[in-house]
């Protein structure tokens, strides 16, 4: 922008170029000290001293030099004191972080103290008391139990392709009987059919035997209800 106007504008002479140059090599150097002051160990004893001089000199060019006065340069001058704040707030709290993380505040020291021996007392007591004295032998007790489970298990795990095996001779086996079941059921049926069959056959037989023997029957009963009124003939020929 100032290359720009010098070119455009022929008013300015040697003289002013040269102080200008002088004015924006003393920038360089105030610019400097202020980045060396901001990465050096004594940061907050010359920040604000270079800080000073830094606003100085801009304020002094941007007065001076109106070709060079802008917004852009007057917004970067106005933001950098609380750019600089912002890092000495940080450096302040990360000191006293330190200082008083360094620092032992414990104004109830003695009470934990006594605390902590008291419980330290209680707790011995309480393990040398008897209610604490059955806990290892139940422990012993449990952990016996759980070695007797875990054979236990291993066993009746080693069992199981055994128990397999006799599960699928007695699946067989079961299916086996289911037949020869089925063959007895269906040869029972065929026997009762027979047997039916011949029963009623007999059946027929007799009733035909019955049937003949109905008449003779008939014909004896008449020939004793012939004879049972006056007697049979020998009788009265007996008693004659």
């Amino acid at each position: 922008m100032g290359r720009k106007s010098l070119s455009s504008n022929s008013s300015f002479d040697p003289d002013y170029i040269q102080e200008l140059v002088n004015d924006i090599k003393t920038f360089c150097h105030v610019l400097q000290y202020l980045r060396e002051a901001i990465l050096s160990d004594s940061f907050k004893e010359v920040i604000h001293i270079r800080l000073d001089e830094f606003l100085c000199i801009v304020k002094n060019i941007s007065n001076k030099h109106q070709n060079l006065n802008s917004v852009d340069l007057q917004n970067a001058a106005e933001m950098l004191p609380d750019k600089v704040k912002a890092v000495t707030l940080t450096e302040v709290n990360e000191e006293n972080k330190t200082i008083y993380s360094e620092k032992c505040f414990l104004p109830l020291k003695l009470c934990d103290t006594k605390h902590t021996n008291l419980l330290q007392q209680t707790t011995a007591a309480l393990q040398a008391n008897k209610f604490a004295q059955p806990l290892p032998g139940r422990k012993n007790e449990m952990e016996k139990q759980r070695k007797e489970i875990k054979e236990l298990w291993k066993q009746e795990h080693n069992q199981i392709p055994e128990t397999e095996t006799a599960l699928q001779k007695a699946k067989l086996l079961c299916m086996q009987r289911q037949d020869e079941y089925e063959k007895a059921k269906s040869s029972m049926f065929r026997a009762e059919e027979k047997h039916q069959c011949s029963r009623g056959r007999l059946a027929k037989s007799l009733n035909k035997k019955l049937e003949k023997s109905v008449p003779i029957e008939s014909s004896l009963g008449s020939s004793i209800t012939w004879l049972e009124p006056g007697g049979s003939e020998s009788d009265r020929f007996l008693s004659s």
